[in-house]
């Protein structure tokens, strides 16, 4: 009787120590969320977007349908620099 108390007390605070006590358990998690969220309800009504327009879009579906895609410019390094001197 009295190992089985001594079993069951011993268990009651071993387990007691596995529950969170902190009533603010997980806040930080929640406000790292909602950081994230810039605006929940934006309003973009008679705002043109950023970075392009509905017509240029428009154009550059109709030429990928066409098969006349522009190629983008290619970009070169320059070829001075970081290479070793020849003798």
């Amino acid at each position: 009787m009295q190992h089985t108390r001594s079993a069951l007390l011993a268990a009651l605070v071993t387990l007691s120590g596995c529950a969170p006590i902190d009533r603010g358990f997980g806040e930080a998690l929640r406000w790292d969320l909602a950081q994230q969220v810039i605006d929940p309800d934006p309003s973009y009504e008679g705002e043109e977007m950023e970075g392009g327009s509905g017509e240029h879009a428009a154009d550059a579906v109709d030429r990928y349908y066409k098969g006349t895609v522009k190629q983008p410019a290619t970009l070169g390094t320059s070829s001075s620099g970081g290479q070793p001197k020849q003798n």
